[in-house]
């Protein structure tokens, strides 16, 4: 059974690819102003927290290392103007955490704890602080396999939840740092305690049901599931994936979640229904036709018609239009004429997938690239880039 990997999150929400465009050039205009306003006030230290704030907002669209190290000196800057503004050194926190993440920098994670302990003392009745604290707690846990710093974390959301009990945020991130803690202690009551978290979070806290509760419900599910030798409690999360998969069919996670589960051929329609309701509303979303994409190879595999992978070449290309940087479609497009087993397209769209290359492992291991092992061009290509270490 392929598991299915669990990433901590911070809760933010998934904004559509052309809003990421748009949003792109309102940060770039408010830096410029932050910039001018600077020179002119040289010591005002709540236009050097925005700029920073901003740069940080910035680099997370794009992921920049370069915007983060600038917004991360910004707010030292502001920090140093101004020692008692808590605002600075929660955002400090909050951009040091997201720097981090870049390559799980354990440094940065210990550096994003003390800003968040910092603003805390300057402000000690405020829930985000908490919050956030915790899942950078939660991440370094993580990362060190540290059971006593999951329990600090937990302790942090406690603290958040009795500032501000009806923030369904709060219990989300717990819910999802108990899995973490579970899968690392192998301790079913944890995945229990977790799932409390979601279905409290689910029917009472978050009427508009936010797609990730099911996400991570599902993982709960299925990892007691596993942990337990239990049918019914893995059918359950199969449930909870469906729901996730029919709310969020433009999310980029989607395809992940779908492709690692054994769906019937009435749950895959479904989903490929889904995708083209999608498809009718944001037909500029490329995550949706990658998502379609996947789903017609799944169902393809399940109904045995070879016909079904050519129709997810369709809808891959449809999403490398509308991102021709992204190489995650055009590795898809490659997965697809793999199965088809038309080696030479295959090559091709691999070749071009190597713009932004996934591991070594991750090819070596990919199943829907059986096809192509055997074949010498395989090696050389894995060789030329993405040499062993």
């Amino acid at each position: 059974m392929r598991k299915i990997a669990l990433l901590l999150l911070l809760f933010i929400s998934l904004p559509g690819y052309m809003q990421n465009k748009q949003q792109v050039d309102v940060y770039w205009d408010k830096i410029n102003e932050y910039r001018r306003a600077a020179e002119k006030k040289p010591n005002d230290a709540d236009i050097y927290r925005k700029w920073g704030s901003t740069l940080i907002n910035l680099a997370r669209l794009n992921d920049d290392s370069e915007l983060y190290r600038n917004g991360v000196d910004i707010l030292q800057k502001a920090a140093d103007l101004d020692i008692g503004n808590y605002e600075t050194f929660y955002a400090w926190g909050v951009g040091l955490y997201f720097f981090a993440q870049q390559n799980d920098s354990l440094e940065l994670y210990k550096e994003s704890l003390q800003k968040y302990q910092r603003a805390s003392l300057l402000r000690p009745n405020n829930a985000d602080f908490y919050s956030d604290w915790g899942v950078t707690q939660a991440r370094l846990a993580g990362l060190t396999k540290d059971t006593v710093l999951y329990k600090r974390s937990i302790d942090k959301f406690l603290k958040a939840k009795e500032i501000r009990y009806d923030d369904p945020n709060i219990d989300f991130r717990w819910g999802v740092t108990l899995i973490d803690l579970a899968a690392l202690t192998n301790d079913p009551e944890l995945y229990k305690e977790s799932i409390k978290k979601f279905q409290f979070v689910s029917t009472y806290l978050w009427p508009n049901k936010n797609p990730y509760v099911f996400y991570y419900w599902g993982i709960a599910l299925r990892n007691l599931a596993q942990l337990t030798n239990d049918p019914k409690l893995y059918k359950k999360s199969v449930d909870k994936f469906m729901d996730f998969l029919r709310l969020s069919p433009d999310n980029p996670n989607w395809g992940s979640v779908l492709t690692q589960l054994r769906l019937t051929k009435t749950e895959l329609f479904e989903s490929i229904k889904n995708c083209r309701m999608a498809a009718e509303k944001q037909s500029d979303n490329p995550f949706i036709y990658n998502n379609w994409g996947l789903a017609l190879i799944c169902l393809a595999e399940s109904t045995n018609a070879p016909q079904l992978y050519r129709e997810s070449i369709v809808q891959f290309q449809k999403a490398a239009e509308l991102i021709p940087e992204n190489a995650r479609f055009y590795y898809n497009i490659a997965r697809s004429y793999s199965l088809l087993n038309e080696k030479d397209s295959t090559f091709e769209y691999l070749e071009k997938s190597f713009q932004y290359p996934p591991t070594r492992v991750y090819l070596e291991n990919d199943f829907w690239l059986d096809a192509l092992k055997d074949d010498p061009r395989f090696r050389e290509l894995l060789d030329k880039y993405l040499p062993e270490k």
